[in-house]
């Protein structure tokens, strides 16, 4: 009962706003992006126009820079003690991808990832962190430089859920129930007979949640390295060709 007592009044977690994305913007490309999956299987079913479609696994090594900002200077209730890009994970995906024209790639990523991070929180328990679920989808356009380097860049709609604090390796109460983290990437990377090896860049605008915060967090960043290998599973020949 104490442990329940001392954790029912527990700060939960949010991202502020990013008041220099307007709006408007904001709005739509909130909207835009909570459809990827959509998007993403009838732009791969319309995919009968282009020539070649690939699939393959990926595997990630992922180092995200997460901050807190104080709102209150005289009392600090929930901090994040990481500093820099050091909460890092293995990350297990999917990708997709199919041809668009000459040299230029359209791919579909999805991820999941476990996330440990360090923290002060204010609580009668000696709480010392919390972890939580990760699920990233992107799109990201590619073109062929030369050869087999290629430059990427695309948008982001990941999902945070199910984070529960943590003493030591106890796990405790679940306070982040979901929300979610969008933003942009960019990624450079080679590929040679199927295998993909690629490093990127995200940067995140904000994010939502439902509840009233303890914690307000800047906009999420991250770098990594990854490796893949795509299969051909289609190919249409052109009328002509």
């Amino acid at each position: 009962m104490l442990l329940w007592s001392c954790l029912k009044e527990r700060p939960s977690l949010s991202f502020a706003q990013n008041n220099t994305f307007p709006q408007k913007l904001r709005h739509l490309y909130h909207f835009a992006m909570k459809h990827i999956l959509t998007i993403s299987t009838l732009f791969i079913l319309s995919s009968s126009l282009y020539a070649q479609i690939y699939i393959g696994p990926r595997l990630s090594w992922d180092f995200t820079k997460m901050e807190s900002m104080n709102t209150n200077p005289q009392f600090n209730i929930f901090e994040i003690t990481n500093r820099g890009f050091k909460i890092n994970s293995l990350v297990y995906g999917v990708q997709v991808e199919h041809s668009v024209f000459k040299h230029a790639f359209m791919s579909y990523y999805f991820n999941y990832t476990r996330k440990k991070v360090d923290a002060s929180i204010f609580n009668f328990l000696p709480l010392d962190g919390f972890v939580y679920r990760y699920y990233r989808n992107s799109i990201s356009l590619k073109y062929i430089i030369k050869n087999i380097t290629y430059l990427g860049a695309g948008v982001d709609y990941n999902i945070i859920t199910n984070g529960r604090y943590t003493i030591g390796d106890n796990l405790y109460d679940e306070f982040i129930h979901r929300f979610i983290d969008y933003g942009v990437h960019i990624s450079a990377g080679v590929r040679y007979k199927g295998f993909e090896l690629e490093g990127y860049y995200y940067n995140g605008f904000n994010s939502n949640h439902e509840k009233p915060s303890g914690l307000f967090l800047k906009p999420v960043m991250s770098i990594g390295l990854s490796l893949g290998y795509l299969y051909k599973i289609r190919y249409n020949k052109k009328e002509g060709a």
